[in-house]
């Protein structure tokens, strides 16, 4: 049996230089080493255990696969949606958190958007960590990351690289 522990909750984002992560219902960019960034946080877990995309209506629609494969993926909305049977609809964020409580094998919760979902789980005590693609430049985005700077404080930050003209780098913020 695996121990019981509550998994964390972590923040998955890209932003631009204006904290932009949005634009008409989808990225407005597109980089290869961001989607492996993403990949490989949002796949990672102990054998036998599996993490959860908690995701909005609008994040659901803008992935160019649905769902997204070896991850649980649960959508909030108010709004009745016709979603693979795999897919779980929450209702609200207490419902969300129920179907993940329910699963003794959930290893991380992953918000992985949008602007409204991240607000809710930066008020949320299990949010601890920040995993974000800083990009170093600025796009046309109509939504925008929260501000979450004075609860969190950066561990960590990659060197400086490069995907085509536009330089970004990751990091890792944790709260306190």
């Amino acid at each position: 049996m695996l121990p019981q522990r509550t998994p964390s909750l972590t923040l998955v984002a890209a932003l631009d230089a204006d904290g932009g992560i949005g634009a008409d219902g989808s990225l407005p960019w597109r980089f290869s080493n961001d989607l492996k960034r993403f990949k490989q946080l949002t796949c990672t877990a102990p054998e036998g255990q599996l993490n959860a995309l908690l995701m909005g209506r609008k994040t659901w629609y803008s992935l160019p696969k649905r769902p997204l494969p070896g991850r649980l993926n649960i959508v909030l909305s108010r709004q009745a949606l016709a979603l693979p049977p795999e897919v779980l609809l929450a209702t609200s964020w207490q419902e969300a958190m129920a179907q993940c409580d329910a699963r003794p094998t959930l290893f991380t919760r992953f918000v992985i958007g949008g602007a409204s979902l991240y607000a809710k789980a930066l008020e949320q005590s299990q949010a601890c960590i920040l995993e974000l693609t800083r990009l170093h430049g600025r796009w046309p985005c109509d939504v925008h990351f929260p501000s979450f700077d004075n609860a969190f404080s950066l561990e960590w930050r990659s060197e400086l690289e490069w995907e085509g003209t536009t330089a970004y780098h990751f990091e890792r913020w944790t709260r306190g």
